[in-house]
């Protein structure tokens, strides 16, 4: 049994590629990182390292900048190529803004400076691989939600059927950030804006369906309230805010807070996303 379980042990090393023109930092790091139960293969140069992350595949590159034929950022681009979802962290006794960005910018995990902080790395070097790991099981997970609501799950021969298949392909192929599905109950129109979602470039995000029949009329109304005070508040605009405060046990106030205290409600981030909403229903609408 003992024999099974090292066996397993050694299957499950994830191998790790160093990339260093200095022999005593590629040395240094592959014995802390055998003492972390990894495997290792070096490079001393761009070429190189190009040629042992193709043969090896490694789980996380470590990169250096400076090498002696190219710069690391090259290599970086290169890796990235062949693999975008390679963990490559960064490693150099330089530390410029500029590196630092482009490295970032190019698709680089972390950047961490020289001489190495071993825990630091250790820790940088698990959490990438855990991340690379995640990645990959989205992304496999996307592939298996495009293949089971794709279009060829609709199923019909019949005129109709085709020109709205014919119709949701080009709905999908298009930047049109609305839809609208009409039919009757039972008809498919969800499965239809499934495969609308997974046959579109947004196949890499979420499909979020919402059941708008099951939202009380005070929630939405609620949420328009609190967006009108958000609005107001990019605007300049101070509102009076209300907090409920205990009196007692069984007593509740609102307490009135100054509109130019300070608030952590002040602190507002915006992001904006690209969206396309497919709304369906079995009534006809009435636009207004």
């Amino acid at each position: 049994m003992d024999e099974l379980e090292n066996v397993g042990n050694v299957m499950a090393k994830e191998k790790i590629l160093i990339v260093d023109d200095e022999p005593m930092i590629r040395w240094t790091l592959n014995e802390a990182l055998r003492g972390w139960e990894y495997d290792t293969v070096e490079a001393g140069t761009v070429a190189g390292a190009l040629a042992s992350f193709e043969a090896d595949r490694p789980a996380a590159v470590l990169l250096d900048i400076n090498l002696p034929d190219g710069s690391g950022l090259d290599a970086l681009r290169e890796i990235k190529k062949r693999q975008p979802q390679a963990v490559v962290i960064m490693i150099t006794a330089n530390v410029l803004l500029e590196d630092t960005l482009a490295a970032l910018r190019g698709g680089a995990y972390d950047f961490i400076g020289k001489p190495v902080n071993l825990n630091e790395l250790q820790v940088t070097i698990r959490n990438g691989i855990e991340a690379g790991k995640l990645r990959k099981e989205v992304n496999s997970i996307r592939r298996s939600l495009a293949r089971e609501f794709g279009f060829d799950q609709i199923v019909g021969e019949s005129p109709a059927m085709k020109k709205m298949i014919q119709l949701a392909h080009k709905v999908a192929e298009s930047e049109a950030s609305s839809v609208l599905l009409q039919g009757e109950s039972g008809t498919g129109k969800d499965l239809v804006a499934k495969a609308i979602h997974y046959g579109s470039r947004r196949s890499g995000h979420p499909f979020i369906a919402i059941n708008c029949a099951a939202i009380p009329p005070t929630l939405i109304e609620s949420v328009r309230l609190r967006k009108k005070y958000l609005h107001a508040e990019l605007r300049g605009v101070r509102y009076p805010i209300f907090h409920p405060q205990s009196a007692g046990r069984n007593d509740r106030r609102l307490r009135i807070e100054p509109a130019q205290r300070p608030d952590r409600r002040r602190a507002v981030h915006i992001r904006h996303h690209h969206i396309r909403a497919s709304s369906a229903g079995n009534h006809g609408l009435t636009l207004t």
